[in-house]
């Protein structure tokens, strides 16, 4: 017999951190090492192999590289090892003399992955905890981030609408897509304003849910049974009816999921890229990850809202900015782990990096003729090498650039001294455009950073002598 359900109020029945990805530089010590070469050995002629790592017993398959292995124990925990990853750095730090020395730390050799079942499982903590066992019983850690953290609320009686895709509010530049039933997947399908033709079509076919955005931020919306029918996801469906039954789902109830997928700059604006504590980026507080998912949460429901379309008093549509949530959206707020102010996300819309400055100092110096002795690339040529070495490195690297740079602007300028006016405004508009930076650092002592230079003494200040110009002379040359 069915259940009457149309009367029964929207609510969520189960949310929970529903992928948690994260990432460390480790040292991978020998016995480790070689048990993962010799296992590899053997997936090369049989496809796979086992492995023992971290005390605990993993599936080896080689990846898309000879150094890098896919680690696995069920469906749910998943690890991948990159002997020879990018990314290495070498660390200026202090010896146990005081004197200045760079320490080479590896790339991010470790990537473990927690999917849902596990974290419905264990919980978020206790993943976080394991994660960190695994990754130091393989070597010494020097670092450990997030990499992604996926959200996830499932709400009954939540009936999808086509008409829905209309009523998201998004940043202007954020692409929603349609999915819809396949055999194996939900298939997002051509946005009607790719499509003009088939608008209309969208308004009665059988829409399973929508997403919006791509890359380090995405929002998806869907019909979380319809999902379970899939042939892929059919071995979830039990499990996931339990938990929905505990929260109060009768059964019958349609159950929406809606969830959001946060990584890499994203979560760094968010202040949430640490694994050990969160600095939010407004206030400067410091928590842990698992106390924050609150704030993060907040935040995903005002970067996307569903809303309730209204009409002006002339019968027009209404801005959807100005258009309260959809009653369905409100209820997302109450979230198990509670509503919390939204996080104000920091963005760093910063300049060029100091890897792009040594490359566009070597381009400009390798482009006249300056670069004509080879410099050896093995480590063994630089073993005696210390910071003062890569200093003096980067100290010839400089002077060509500035020689070079310098002849040119006198060139241009007609002389060293417009050529100096001219570099005078191009420091101000620079330090204008990055001011922010260095007010909040007067204004909030924990956003100062401690990656000075290699002696640990602040930078110089340069002191110029002008002669006096209340006109400020920027003649154009």
């Amino acid at each position: 017999m069915m259940l009457d359900t149309s009367s029964a109020p929207v609510r969520i029945v189960h949310n929970r951190v529903d992928a948690f990805v994260v990432a460390y530089r480790v040292a991978i010590d020998e016995p480790t090492r070689i048990a993962l070469v010799r296992a590899a050995e053997v997936a090369r002629r049989h496809g796979r192999a086992a492995v023992r790592v971290a005390s605990l017993d993993w599936e080896l398959k080689l990846g898309s590289a000879s150094t890098i292995y896919n680690l696995r124990r069920d469906q749910h925990v998943r690890m991948r090892i990159d002997l020879l990853a990018v990314g290495g750095t070498l660390t200026p730090k202090m010896d146990p003399i005081g004197q200045p020395t760079v320490v080479h730390e590896p790339g991010w050799t470790i990537e473990i992955v927690c999917y849902a079942a596990h974290l419905a499982s264990v919980g978020l903590v206790a993943a976080k905890t394991e994660a960190e066992k695994i990754a130091r019983a393989m070597g010494e850690v020097f670092d450990g981030r997030l990499r992604r953290i996926d959200l996830a609320a499932d709400v009954a009686g939540w009936e999808l609408r086509a008409k829905d895709r209309r009523a998201f509010v998004r940043r202007s530049r954020v692409r929603t897509s349609i999915f819809a039933p396949g055999k194996h997947d939900l298939r997002a399908v051509p946005q009607p304003n790719e499509v003009r033709a088939s608008a209309t079509a969208y308004e009665t076919r059988q829409i399973t849910g929508f997403s919006v955005g791509r890359g380090n931020v995405v929002a998806r919306v869907y019909d979380k049974r319809e999902e379970l029918q899939l042939d892929a996801s059919k071995h979830k469906a039990p499990a996931e009816e339990e938990r929905w039954r505990a929260g109060g789902w009768d059964g019958e109830e349609k159950i929406t999921r809606v969830e959001f997928q946060l990584r890499g700059e994203a979560l760094k604006e968010l202040g949430a890229r640490s694994l050990d504590t969160v600095h939010d980026p407004s206030t400067g507080e410091i928590v842990e990850l698992h106390d924050y998912i609150p704030r993060i949460w907040s935040t995903c429901l005002l970067w996307l809202r569903l809303v309730k379309r209204e009409k002006t008093r002339t019968g027009k549509e209404k801005a959807l900015t100005r258009c309260p949530d959809d009653p369905r959206w409100e209820v997302l707020r109450s979230a198990s782990w509670g509503y919390a102010a939204p996080i104000r996300r920091k963005r760093e819309r910063g300049g060029a990096s100091s890897a792009q400055a040594l490359g566009s100092m070597l381009s400009v110096a390798a482009a006249r003729g300056k670069l004509i002795d080879a410099l050896p690339e093995n480590e063994t040529a630089w073993a005696q090498a210390d910071a003062t070495k890569l200093r003096e490195l980067l100290a010839i690297v400089a002077s060509w650039g500035v020689d070079l740079i310098a002849a040119d602007m006198i060139e241009r300028w007609n002389g060293p001294v417009d050529a100096c006016v001219h570099v005078a405004v191009l420091w101000n508009a620079a330090r204008a455009r990055f001011a922010r930076i260095i007010e909040q650092e007067r204004e909030a002592p924990w956003l100062k950073s401690n990656r000075g230079n290699m002696s640990g003494e602040p930078a110089p200040s340069l002191s110029i002598t002008t002669s006096p110009d209340p006109a400020n002379d920027f003649r154009s040359g």
